[in-house]
Order: C-alpha cells, then structure tokens, then sequence
C-alpha cells in the first residue's frame, strides 16, 4: 500500500534516523511475501523496530531510481509448541514474533530462551538479525549460538531451509541447501562477530545471523530453549565512586568455581544512576524500588545461578564477602522473580531515558540522532578502557553515560547532546574513540548491529579484503540489491 502519515511511526527505529520511503507492506504469509519480492522496490525489513542503530529506518541506497518500501513482518507472529529432542527443548516461532510472548510461552514449561535483550518487545527475527546478546551474553553468548535453524526466503524469492549443522565454509565456499553453491574464500578464523563476514568451518547460519535483512527475509527460527535455573538470585551493589565499583568488578573474577555462576555483571556510572534517579521521580512503574542510598555513584547489577539453593547460599556468602559492604543498604538481593523484573527495571530505564534526551533534542533539529558506542577490548583491560571512554567524553564537553558489560569489557558509550553543536562535536568524539579503540586491537562495533549508523565505524575496522568479501557475499544472495538498503555496507 501507498505510505502515508498514518504510517509515520514506521519511518524510524529507536535510533530516531527518520527515513523515507513511498511503500509500505505487512504480509502474513510467505507466498505473500514472493509476491512483494516481484515488485521493483528497494525493501527495508523490519519487526518491531526496537533497534539503535536505524537498521530499520526505510531509504534507498542511492544507487538507482527504485522507490523505498517497508516489508514490516509483525504480521508472522506463530509460536508453535515445545518440542522435545534427545533431551534437548526446542520452540519454533516465526521472525515477527515478540520476545516476551516466546518467553511466556515458554515459562509454563519452565524453560527461558536465554537471549535477552533490553526490549523485550523486539521480535525474535529482529533479535537474529542483529544477532542480539542482551543482559545475560556473560554465561550465554549471543542470539545465534541458540538458533538451531532457520529459514527465509531469497531476494529472488527461493526457500532455503537451513538446519545448523548441514552446511559449513570450507576454502573455497560453502554449499548450500538447495543444491547450490557459495563460491567465496572465507577468512582463516573468526574476526569478532561481524556480520556478512565467513571463516573457514563456519555453520552458514552464522552467516545470516546479524545480517540485517540484507541477504534475505527471515520466516521462522527453530531456537533451542534451557530450563530455569533451580536457585537464581538478583543482586545490585552500590558504590560512592567509580574507583570502588571497577575494583569489585575484578574481585568477582576471583570468585571460586562450583558453587554457582554469575550470568551478568552491569554496570551504571554516575550519569546512568542519575537517570535511574530521573526516571524513577517519573514512573510509577518504579515505585517498588527504594531509592538509591545516600552518597552512591555508581551500582552493578549482578544476576547468579546455581544447582541448589545451599550451592547459591554458599555463592552468595562469597560475593558478600568480597563487595565488602557494610551498610546494608548499599546491596539490594532477592531471589523472586518479581524482584528480578523490578531491578530489571532499573537497567532498562536508563536507555529509555538516553532516548527521552536524545528525542528531545531531535524536536529541536531533525539532524540529531542516537550517538551510542557499544566498545570492546580484552576482559582483563576494563578498567583502563573506561579510563579512555571518561576522557573522550570530557574532552568533547558533551554528556554521556558509560554502562553496561563491565566483565566482559563491553561497555556502552552513549552521548546525550542538547543541540546540533554538541551532537557535532560528540560524533567527531566517537569517530575519534573508535579509532582508538582500532589501535588498541579492540572493537568498535561489539554489539546492536552496524545498521546505518554505525557502517562508517564498521569501514574503518575491516580491511579492503574483509570488506569486499562481505560484498561478494550480498551479491550472490541479492545481486540485485533489493534488500536491506544502507545497512552494514
């Protein structure tokens, strides 16, 4: 159907990139979904548009006249019934269907699908698309490593159906399911998890995993699903400074084995608990939570896991131990489920507070969008990365958070500018940032997807080699470039 203002909300993502487009479709089927591919559209996919980076903001990529158009899938919403295989559970959903409706069905059985992202309204295609990692990554790594099939629909409007384990890279490509091959030399080994990239013995799933629809239409997923742990507790420390909540985060790495496991470690600096303060002034939603105590800073959120309550009371005994609290009140712990949501609550509300700001600038000029850096370096190197993301961000006298995945040296870099001036001077802080972190054989682009927004920053970290393999890739799936206009490339 012909876009119109009715349509408005579809132009953007949580990103705030407005893009354009003069089509936009909701197909409930697959055979619908040949039909648009027949169409001479440059297609942009999308789901729930809960992603950062403008992955799902519609444009052409300027290369010829076809007109912009939306494939929006939320209309491919079947979750089907748990399966068992070989003591291994399985659910099968299709690529529109929301996280937290998989999740729900999914608790009745007591199984979780262990990918959680921040929104948990994002669908489980959008999810795969940017291969999410989400709160837990520190115990359960990203989207793909629990997918364990798929299937999606070509530009040219061929099924594949692709079950993990079938299909590897090997030196000179990699066959395919429909009798095809894939002639490619892919790379020696796995350069972090970026996208369209393959490596010798690579499954092809990975291959479409954090594609951003630029090799096809993802129809359903077949995930693999874990129960819920037996004792799980929900833990946040909280700091007078920085200094103090760093030198915590590395004493949870000396913690003993056995007893139980931490499955996420985030932090807040000063900035992002004052959002929390912020918000929680604001929504009512927040009112079961106390207030943050007096003098605190900074805070880490923990959630841990273990075989047995007695195995978790042990743990927990040795995290107190080592936090070395003496004001009760500076550590929240519970181990219900509701509290679990609820301190949940405090994480997701900064980034919605970041958009709140950054949504209020863009009011004032369209120019302005979401400035977010999701940074990576060796584990053991966190605390002098985050020395360098403080100095970058007081040296473009622009506000910004630092959070998220202290263990793993993951951390989120977010600028928050008042007007177009500061959102200048911030991007020139994150182009600068980025090739700092190159230098320091760290990643620039660890997490969210490339998207629009981030490609700049993804060309600066592959070589002319990495990169023209990627496109060897897209032109052999879409050699017509239909789909996914602007993303990763």
């Amino acid at each position: 159907m012909k876009w119109n203002e009715r349509y408005k909300e579809y132009l953007t993502d949580e990103s705030g990139l407005r893009g354009a487009c003069e089509e936009i479709i909701f197909p409930s089927s697959s055979d619908e979904l040949r039909d648009c591919l027949k169409l001479d559209l440059q297609f942009t996919i999308q789901g729930s548009r809960t992603g950062i980076m403008g992955g799902a903001s519609p444009m052409g990529d300027g290369s010829d006249s076809r007109k912009a158009a939306i494939l929006n899938l939320s209309r491919l919403q079947n979750i089907a019934e748990v399966t068992i295989q070989n003591n291994i559970s399985y659910i099968r959903a299709d690529a529109g269907a929301a996280l937290e409706d998989i999740q729900a069905r999914l608790r009745k059985k007591h199984l979780f699908f262990p990918v959680e992202p921040t929104e948990n309204t994002a669908t489980i295609g959008g999810a795969f698309a940017c291969n999410a990692k989400g709160l837990t990554s520190l115990k359960y790594g990203s989207c793909n490593d629990h997918v364990e099939g798929i299937e999606l629909l070509t530009a040219d409007g061929n099924l594949l159906t692709i079950p993990r384990g079938n299909y590897f890279f090997e030196e000179d490509g990699c066959p395919l399911p429909d009798g095809g091959f894939l002639s490619c030399r892919p790379l020696p080994c796995k350069k972090e998890r970026i996208p369209l990239l393959p490596y010798k013995g690579m499954d092809l799933i990975d291959l479409f995993a954090g594609s951003e629809g630029t090799l096809g239409i993802l129809l359903s997923l077949n995930l693999r699903v874990i129960p819920i742990p037996p004792a799980c507790w929900s833990l946040i420390f909280f700091f007078s400074d920085e200094k103090e909540a760093l030198a915590f985060a590395g004493k949870l790495k000396t913690l003993p084995a056995g007893a139980g496991e931490i499955l996420c470690a985030e932090f807040f600096d000063p900035l992002s608990l004052s959002l929390f303060r912020e918000a929680k002034e604001e929504q009512t939603s927040l009112a079961p939570l106390p207030d943050p105590p007096s003098g605190a800073t900074c805070a880490i959120l923990l959630e841990a896991a273990s075989h047995s309550e007695e195995a978790m009371e042990e743990f927990l005994f040795s995290l107190l131990e080592i936090s070395e609290q003496s004001d009760e009140e500076r550590t929240w712990a519970s181990d219900s489920a509701i509290d679990k949501e609820r301190f949940r609550s405090m994480r997701h509300c900064v980034p919605e507070k970041i958009n709140q700001h950054i949504h209020a600038a863009q009011n004032k000029d369209p120019r302005i969008h979401k400035l977010a850096l999701d940074l990576s370096g060796p584990p053991d190197q966190y605390e002098d990365y985050y020395d360098l993301y403080q100095k970058t961000l007081c040296e473009s006298d622009v506000r910004g958070t630092i959070c998220r995945h202290i263990l793993e040296n993951r951390l989120h870099v977010n600028f928050l500018p008042k007007d177009y001036g500061e959102f200048e001077r911030a991007a020139d802080a994150a182009s600068r940032l980025s090739d700092e972190i190159i230098k320091l054989g760290g990643c620039p682009c660890a997490e969210n997807g490339i998207g629009k927004i981030k490609r700049p920053l993804l060309k600066k970290y592959l070589t002319a080699k990495e990169q023209a393999l990627q496109q060897t890739i897209k032109d052999f799936f879409d050699p017509h470039h239909k789909l996914g206009a602007g993303n990763i490339l």
